[in-house]
């Protein structure tokens, strides 16, 4: 088999990424926050967008100039007009004030499509050491991350389910990629969920019908293209009635998501075909075929021995990175300890880490000084190793 001759682009790079952007406008940018994020099944922490790219000057400067990622066309503004109209009863017209502001806020009826960082293999290889049991959905991300390094440089993948034991870490790589590749971040806990009005909205007809959070999260953010996790598809168990996957046979098919509706938006389509989907599962049995039929299925298995021991030495690693007081512990893990956390899966980690390192400055508090300053480093090491090392 044999390929047409291509440029390489990693030597011609055609089209700048976001990452430039922020680099080149990060003395105008400034923070903007996401909507509030659903709360995830393995960490409920919010996630904060990174700087907006396309704050350009409207004075048609020099950044205006620059080439910038492909833009679609995210809603028919005709249609925008008649929502607009139609929204004037008193009850309802407050609503789509709302909803109306947050469409133009974001760009109105255009949206822009994230682009992958010039060096995305790199960042790949930084996930496999981080992740090093995720193997298969690396090679599966990089075969369609070098197709679209030929072309417009736009992150896409085509919808995934991951399947494997509880806590290997499924939603934490998805959250790990969306970060490294600048893109609003979401995790829906479908095994919670009870009907489709979370992805879907609640139905015009009721009079407190609300928006589902993916009409929420698509026309209030610029970029089109977010990483979504469906959280748990195989525990969803509600209503028959009120089937809470009735919507993903639309939104997982790019023809019929181009034009979604929310049901309590029913005026006009927004471009949903851009969703960056991973569905995560247990037991893929439990699932209905034909929503399996949509997706790449990828099996996780749990981390062997040897991959624990890296992954416990990353969390703890990034434990002393990310916390104020991690000045006072040493780095390297000893073999003892790394050998009592090779149990452990991924999400128990830091959990398991956090409280031995609460132990050892409990126990360490004799050694320190009036301002509440460890004395030394070592002390505090060396207690947690060895709270570790009995208590595992």
């Amino acid at each position: 088999m044999s390929f047409i001759s291509c440029p390489d682009p990693e030597n011609e790079d055609p089209v700048d990424n976001q990452e430039s952007f922020q680099e080149r406008r990060s003395e105008k940018s400034g923070a903007i926050q996401s909507a509030e994020m659903w709360p995830t099944a393995e960490d409920s922490d919010n996630f904060e967008d990174l700087l907006d790219p396309f704050a350009l000057d409207a004075d048609g400067s020099e950044e205006s100039s620059l080439p910038r990622p492909p833009e679609i066309q995210f809603l028919d503004p005709s249609r925008l007009a008649v929502f607009e109209k139609n929204r004037n009863e008193k009850d309802k017209a407050s609503q789509a004030k709302s909803i109306l502001a947050q469409i133009q806020a974001a760009g109105g009826d255009k949206r822009w499509l994230g682009l992958l960082p010039t060096a995305w293999d790199t960042r790949l290889e930084a996930c496999r050491a981080r992740f090093p049991n995720f193997a298969v959905l690396l090679d599966f991300l990089g075969a369609h991350f070098a197709l679209s390094a030929r072309g417009d440089s736009r992150v896409a993948w085509p919808p995934i389910l991951l399947t494997g034991a509880p806590g290997v870490g499924k939603t934490a790589v998805a959250r790990w990629l969306a970060d490294q590749l600048g893109l609003p971040f979401r995790v829906f806990d479908m095994a919670s969920a009870q009907s489709s009005s979370a992805l879907a909205g609640s139905d015009v007809f009721w009079s407190n019908s609300q928006p589902g959070h993916l009409f929420d999260l698509l026309t209030g953010e610029r970029w089109a293209n977010p990483v979504i996790v469906l959280d748990e598809l195989d525990k969803v168990n509600g209503d028959a009635r009120f089937n809470p996957v009735a919507s993903l046979y639309t939104l997982l098919e790019g023809a019929s998501a181009r034009v979604f509706k929310d049901l309590s938006v029913p005026e006009f389509a927004i471009d949903a075909s851009h969703v960056n989907w991973i569905a995560t599962a247990n037991d893929e049995s439990q699932i209905p075929a034909p929503i399996l039929s949509r997706m790449t299925v990828l099996h996780i298995d749990p981390p062997t021995s040897s991959q624990m021991r890296g992954i416990a030495q990353t969390v703890y690693e990034g434990l002393l990175k990310e916390a104020s007081w991690g000045w006072s512990f040493d780095e390297p893990l000893d073999e003892a300890v790394l050998d009592a956390l090779v149990g452990y899966s991924p999400r128990a980690l830091k959990r398991v880490l956090l409280q031995a390192l609460g132990a050892a400055a409990k126990a360490g508090r004799a050694g320190i000084v009036a301002e509440d300053v460890p004395t030394e480093a070592a002390p505090c090491k060396k207690r947690a190793m060895g709270f570790l090392d009995g208590n595992i």
